[in-house]
């Protein structure tokens, strides 16, 4: 055997090992069925590729939150690789990356942050009408100081689900809540129409009484004042608009 032809069987074997469904094929084919077939192959692997990339980027980590403006249903599924965060159970063995993302540290075991000890389930997390806050910690794990959330205790903060993290800590939730305030109500010098039966030995219905808010006319009571009536909805809450939110599991 020449060298030319040494090197080019050694070069030509080399290739075929390289790229078993390339040069392999091509070098295998006793027509236009084996370059055919390497045609569809390749496309079919574009075409997984693509898919790839486009439902589940792989720049986009495990376990990541984002808000999904299409609408979700029984014809509307999520995207592949993602589901919606409503606190659902899912199995561990299932979706096993997304477990090791959202569990922490238990004794000997583990328990997801969101509830669950993935043995066999563990739940996503529960977003479903609600609002999300930073966890009130910095990259090492040490809370701000001062504190950012002034009810970031676990009596404030309790678990999303059954097991879950509490406190300051990723996963824990917080109710309605005003800030501290009081309303003011000045009275200045004015007169207040009261009519009653017996005011106390002096006067007659209809008698025009200086006075504050509050009259007090022994057993029979009855004046008019300043009443507060209730304003606003069923919750409070800033300008918003609606979206799902989608994590990463796969």
């Amino acid at each position: 055997m020449s060298r030319r032809k040494f090197f080019r069987t050694g070069l030509i074997g080399l290739s075929a090992a390289a790229f078993p469904w390339t040069w392999a094929s091509a070098r295998a084919g006793r027509g236009g069925d084996d370059l055919s077939d390497l045609k569809d192959r390749v496309a079919n692997l574009e075409d997984s590729l693509k898919g790839m990339l486009v439902n589940s980027p792989p720049n986009v980590p495990i376990g990541t939150i984002l808000a999904y403006a299409g609408p979700i249903d029984g014809s509307h599924p999520p995207p592949q690789g993602w589901l919606l965060c409503d606190g659902s159970a899912v199995r561990a063995s299932d979706f096993e990356a997304l477990w090791r993302k959202l569990r922490v540290p238990q004794g000997t075991g583990f328990r997801g942050a969101w509830g669950g000890d993935g043995n066999p389930n563990f739940n996503l997390p529960d977003l479903v009408g609600r609002f999300l806050r930073g966890v009130d910690k910095d990259l090492a794990g040490q809370p701000s100081n001062p504190a950012r959330d002034p009810d970031r205790d676990d009596a404030k903060r309790p678990a999303s689900r059954p097991g879950g993290n509490t406190g300051n800590n990723v996963g824990s939730m917080q109710g309605h809540e005003f800030l501290s305030h009081k309303h003011v109500l000045t009275d200045p010098k004015h007169s207040h129409d009261f009519s009653a039966s017996r005011v106390d030995g002096a006067g007659a219905p209809g008698q025009r009484h200086p006075s504050g808010l509050e009259h007090a006319f022994g057993t029979d009571r009855s004046a008019t004042g300043i009443t507060m009536e209730p304003t606003g909805g069923s919750e409070t809450r800033p300008v918003n608009a609606y979206v799902y939110w989608l994590i990463r599991a796969k």
